[in-house]
């Protein structure tokens, strides 16, 4: 009898489909148990995925926020213009001050507008535009301690040009540790 020689090619494949054989027979032997497998894993896989894209993205909010340091300074109704342009030109020349803008009574108004649209008809209530002017400035990243944010309060407490001043660090008011209020009062407990 002569033995039969089968190429290796061929071989591999019989084998590959008997292993994909047996694996397909023994899947279909035990269903419950593999769906079940398979349901956890995609649902493990599924929680890793939103954790990872939430993190993510959390750390880029966080990021943005750390590198946006305000301090607004809110103006006297009515200010003069002389009184104005010496408080800018103080400002643009102090060593911690990136930029800064000038928010007229009106723009304030249109961004709460836009903001609050639920709440947009609030000032014709009240009859009179409520919002001061105020100058918006923004801090370099290396003056961004609390320190740099007393010290611009603190110094620009006494302006005439200024009705009070507030900062706003990483996204929320810090009224207690770095808001400078300017004139006779003090914010009462409910602003702090």
């Amino acid at each position: 009898m002569g033995r039969i020689i089968i190429p290796a090619s061929m071989a591999l494949l019989r084998a590959v489909g008997y292993f994909l054989e047996e694996a397909l027979t023994s899947l279909w032997r035990s269903r419950l148990v593999n769906s079940v497998s398979v349901g956890t894993i995609a649902v493990s896989l599924f929680v890793v995925g939103a954790f990872l894209t939430v993190a993510s993205r959390l750390g880029d909010v966080v990021s943005r926020w750390t590198q946006k340091v305000q301090v607004i300074v809110y103006l006297e109704d009515p200010i003069e213009q002389r009184v104005l342009e010496s408080l800018e030109n103080r400002l643009r020349e102090d060593p911690a001050v990136e930029s800064l803008e000038l928010v007229s009574r009106e723009q304030a108004l249109e961004r709460f507008r836009a903001l609050f649209r639920d709440l947009s008809s609030l000032p014709e209530d009240l009859g009179e535009n409520p919002f001061p002017a105020s100058v918006e400035v923004n801090l370099k990243l290396g003056h961004q301690a609390g320190a740099d944010v007393e010290r611009l309060g603190k110094e620009y407490r006494e302006s005439p040009a200024c009705a009070r001043s507030n900062t706003t660090c990483c996204g929320w008011s810090g009224w207690r540790r770095a808001s400078a209020w300017c004139g006779a009062s003090e914010p009462s407990s409910a602003a702090s």
